[in-house]
């Protein structure tokens, strides 16, 4: 207490009948060392002029005018500093490096300590149709490469969204295709540079008729999801199926070359081939024209040819012997014009009484001919490994297939992706499964020249009901799936399928 109030408080004492004590606040604002200002700083050490008093800095967030270090060091981030303001409060870390979105470069880009690491998948959306895959195609939007773009398509609620995935690996919405009386499911997509085709089935129930009619569109976009043409176009294939009802698809193929998109449609009993110019003329549309009774969608797939002025279609045909019943299949590749003219056919040659399954069509640049990669299981006699192999085809015939890869379980589907341009396959994704009661196992491939390099991916949550592979021109490469939601509603169970699935994406690199 100050020699002043001291005073103060013996003459109050002495006349305490006129005099008013100050109580301990009121002196301690007298006190010097307590009072401060910004031009007369005062407090003692180990105290900050705070708001005109001086407050101890060990009860203060920093200490003002201080700048300290921020942020981390671990990877591609480099650390900052952060001021401490008049207030004792730090400010933004300045001059950090942060953490971004992971990129296949051999760089730890998110800080996680580890290169090239994705330590979960990316929600996609928790609402897609159950009853179809959702769809995913890497887009060049610039011939150098500086606007790649991850497009998703996703069947949500009957409409249909699309989704690009950002820089920083969130979703930007694009366009959503909706309809009053009609729901969409099936959604497809092919691209070529900047030109993306999307197809999808529309179903209508119209009033009172009890029955079902669907029809298969086709409508044209870019890489960010934007429509490019005023509206889609019917695509026409074999409808019939009596009492006013129509056949419903249950697979959608799309090819897109220089100037036209092939649409392949499978129905349960038989498949359609039909062309269209990419400007979406109806003049240009040319077919149906009928392809073979496709028994599995394991079988059925398009490409631009190596020219790229027409098609190339794997798919399957059967007999049936009148005699005995017994099925034979035949898997065939064959030749699609523009114009939708079905060019020379060619059976691939198997000795294997099991047929192969997932054919993955590999044109040569410039060249007539191409390759056609598929799943070979049961090859060696009490073994489950599988083999993958490749026929060559030209203009007159398949040649016998050839090995290729040993996969050691037994594949129940593959997906395999090239680079524009490539020789052979870069990346296979097998599904597979130990037994049928382990849980099932996406496993991805590399092809090199010393060995295959493998790369076991395990999805988190429930089992998976479709995949995907998607390759980026910068290696990175994205499996899409859905997958039951984790909390199954009343109505839902594996034994029905499910009315909504959450579709993820997962980001992994390659060796």
């Amino acid at each position: 207490m100050s020699h002043a109030s001291k005073l103060l408080l013996l003459s109050c004492l002495a006349w305490a009948a006129a005099c008013t004590v100050p109580d301990l606040e009121e002196l301690d604002d007298e006190l010097p060392i307590k009072r401060c200002s910004a031009e007369h700083n005062t407090c003692a050490p180990g105290l900050a002029c705070i708001v005109d008093r001086c407050t101890p800095i060990a009860e203060l967030e920093c200490e003002p005018g201080k700048r300290v270090a921020c942020g981390s060091d671990t990877g591609e981030c480099q650390p900052g500093t952060q001021l401490c303001n008049a207030l004792g409060v730090l400010g933004p870390c300045e001059d950090a490096v942060t953490p971004v979105f992971e990129k296949c470069d051999d760089k730890d880009n998110d800080c996680d300590g580890e290169s090239d690491n994705w330590a979960n998948p990316l929600a996609l959306t928790l609402k897609h149709d159950g009853s179809s895959p959702a769809a995913a195609i890497a887009v060049r939007r610039k011939p150098d490469g500086s606007q790649d773009t991850l497009l998703t398509l996703t069947a949500e609620e009957g409409n249909l969204v699309t989704r690009t995935l950002a820089a920083d690996g969130t979703w930007t919405p694009g366009r959503e295709f909706v309809h009053p009386f009609m729901s969409f499911k099936l959604p497809t997509l092919a691209a070529q540079g900047d030109a993306v085709a999307v197809a999808w089935v529309g179903e209508q129930a119209p009033a009172g008729t009890g029955s079902y009619l669907y029809r298969v569109y086709l409508a044209m976009m870019n890489g960010s999801g934007a429509t490019t043409n005023d509206q889609a176009i019917e695509i026409p294939y074999d409808v019939s199926a009596g009492s006013g009802s129509t056949i419903e698809p249950d697979l959608l193929e799309l090819a897109i070359n220089k100037t036209h998109i092939l649409v392949l449609i499978k129905t349960p009993g038989a498949s359609f081939v039909v062309t269209v110019a990419r400007n979406l003329d109806e003049g240009s549309r040319k077919g149906p024209v009928r392809l073979g009774n496709v028994f599995s969608e394991r079988w059925f797939q398009a490409s631009p040819d190596g020219s790229g002025d027409g098609f190339v279609v794997a798919y399957q045909d059967t007999t049936i012997n009148p005699t005995n019943g017994f099925v034979t299949y035949y898997n065939k590749t064959a030749t699609v014009s523009n114009e939708g003219v079905l060019g020379a056919s060619h059976a691939i040659k198997h000795s294997l009484s099991t047929p192969p399954h997932s054919p993955f069509i590999l044109p040569q640049p410039g060249s007539p001919e191409y390759f056609v990669y598929f799943v070979e299981n049961g090859f060696e006699t009490g073994s489950s490994r599988s083999r993958i192999s490749s026929a060559k085809c030209g203009p007159t015939a398949c040649a016998s297939p050839a090995p290729f890869s040993i996969f050691e379980n037994e594949v129940q589907r593959m997906h395999l992706a090239a680079p524009p341009g490539a020789m052979k396959p870069e990346v296979a994704l097998l599904r597979w499964q130990e037994s049928r009661a382990t849980p099932l196992t996406l496993t991805a491939l590399t092809f090199t020249d010393k060995a295959d390099w493998r790369n076991d991916l395990q999805p988190r949550g429930q089992p998976i009901l479709s995949e995907s592979l998607v390759v980026m021109p910068d290696s990175t490469r994205y499996v899409l799936y859905n997958q039951p939601p984790r909390v199954p509603s009343v109505v839902s169970s594996l034994a029905v399928g499910f009315a909504e699935t959450e579709a993820h994406v997962l980001p992994f690199c390659g060796p």
